[in-house]
């Protein structure tokens, strides 16, 4: 980065990866599940609303040309998945 105090990483839960307003150029999803929420604390599939929010951070029109959103999965199943997620919307 040419700027000083610039943020090089801002690691962040789900919740904040979705209502974060910060541009940047490549966002990593780390995994495909996340929890639904209280009062049962169950894990879900990364809804594609969900994806896109996240994934949305990445590259911004006016601030940066391009932008990656990487989804890391664990299981072949998951990896299908994750591309019905992916090409969904």
């Amino acid at each position: 980065f040419r700027r000083p105090c610039t943020v090089c990483v801002l690691c962040c839960t789900s919740t904040l990866a979705t209502g974060i307003n910060l541009p940047c150029r490549r966002v990593l999803i780390t995994s495909c599940q996340w929890f639904a929420g209280a009062p049962v604390a169950a894990r879900t599939f990364l809804s594609p609303t969900a994806f896109r929010q996240m994934a949305g951070r990445a590259g911004r029109m006016g601030l940066c040309a391009r932008g990656d959103a990487i989804l890391f999965v664990s299981s072949q199943a998951e990896r299908a998945q994750a591309e019905a997620v992916v090409s969904s919307g």
